[in-house]
């Protein structure tokens, strides 16, 4: 199954006790996030899909569960992102898979607008989206722009 579009990631065929997982490695210039759309046919409360930040548990998911979006906050440096199916010691539920699909890293970066300015915006990978205050003025002469929102 996937999320959106033809392809989703899932997890590896693993047996009781065991672990498969996915790392992602990214260096951020500031505080950004990452969001990612998850689903999981598990053994519920015992086996798990873990989301892990540089080796600290974020959050986890288990049981039998349609597609959900999640997304986590980032400070600006290296991180290490890693997506983790674990199986208990016995009893398999469902397909024993986890699935992940459309993994995002907004990345805040300066980018030039249509008037030849740099401004600050959020770069998606494929383009950037500048950050409107309420009178309408880009972030740069209002304040900052983080994650999609200005600041004085």
């Amino acid at each position: 199954p996937v999320h959106a579009g033809s392809r989703a990631v899932a997890s590896g065929d693993i047996a009781d006790n065991q672990t498969t997982s996915l790392f992602l490695d990214v260096n951020l210039a500031a505080s950004s996030s990452v969001s990612f759309w998850h689903r999981e046919t598990t053994e519920s409360g015992f086996d798990f899909l873990r989301f892990v930040v540089d080796g600290t548990e974020r959050q986890r998911w288990s049981g039998t569960n349609d597609w959900a979006s999640a997304t986590f906050p980032l400070t600006a440096g290296p991180h290490t992102l890693e997506w983790r199916y674990t199986k208990d010691v016995s009893i398999s539920t469902g397909a024993d898979t986890v699935w992940i699909d459309d993994v995002t890293v907004l990345v805040a970066e300066s980018c030039v607008g249509a008037d030849d300015t740099c401004a600050p915006a959020l770069f998606d990978g494929e383009a950037c989206r500048v950050c409107e205050a309420e009178e309408g003025r880009a972030c740069g002469t209002a304040g900052t722009c983080s994650l999609g929102e200005c600041s004085e």
